[in-house]
């Protein structure tokens, strides 16, 4: 469940990846399905930051940082190396990616990069995607807010969703880690349609670790 516009994406190029104890069945593609495909991540070590926006009431708003906290702390788990961290942040400005229900204004402008919502989806959008130097386009801080944005992933969920919010939470986290496609096997987080676990399976563990063991063509 993500959506990126203009979008491609990439076969991947790899550096050896060192893996323990990983098999190729264990993987499946996480790269961006352009022409040619395109593999897109963090550089390693990035901490990335995410901003969980205010929910309507203070339910919505503790539904969806709890469901935050314990997405991130399980992908988390799957960085043996340290090659990623997902993190919460309540500083806008430091944020890498912003989390928040449909039923809120996000703390973004999202005119140029509208999310195309169902249960829930990660929004990103790139320039120069047909060249070398392709790169995430940054949301705009909504006002107040002034200065540089480092946002560029919005994974927005239902406002209908909160029973759900952990396992959708979750699964779209993978997306802004860089999983840019979804796996075949429906007992995965990263499972096309509404994911049924809320952490990640050995699979997306190996993918995950994979993926930040590709070299990146695109790098937010």
């Amino acid at each position: 469940m993500k959506r990126y516009a203009p979008l491609l994406l990439l076969a991947a190029a790899c550096d050896s990846p060192v893996i323990p104890g990983r098999d190729v069945a264990d993987v499946y593609p996480f790269d961006l399905a352009t022409q040619p495909p395109r593999v897109l991540r963090w550089p390693a070590g990035h901490a990335v930051r995410v901003y969980v926006a205010a929910g309507r009431n203070e339910t919505s708003t503790a539904a969806l940082r709890a469901a935050f906290d314990a997405g991130a702390a399980a992908w988390n788990e799957a960085a043996i190396f340290a090659e990623f961290r997902l993190e919460a942040t309540s500083d806008i400005t430091l944020a890498n990616a912003v989390l928040a229900w449909s039923d809120v204004i996000p703390p973004v402008e999202t005119d140029q990069c509208r999310p195309a919502l169902t249960q829930a989806v990660t929004t990103f959008c790139i320039d120069g995607l047909t060249t070398d130097s392709a790169r995430l386009r940054a949301f705009p801080l909504r006002a107040p807010q002034t200065g540089e944005s480092r946002v560029r992933f919005l994974v927005t969920v239902l406002g209908t969703e909160i029973a759900n919010a952990q396992r959708l939470v979750a699964h779209e986290l993978g997306h802004v880690l860089g999983i840019s496609r979804h796996s075949d096997d429906a007992r995965d987080l990263m499972w096309r349609t509404d994911p049924q676990v809320s952490r990640p399976t050995r699979r997306d563990a190996a993918t995950v670790q994979v993926l930040y063991h590709t070299r990146a063509d695109i790098v937010p």
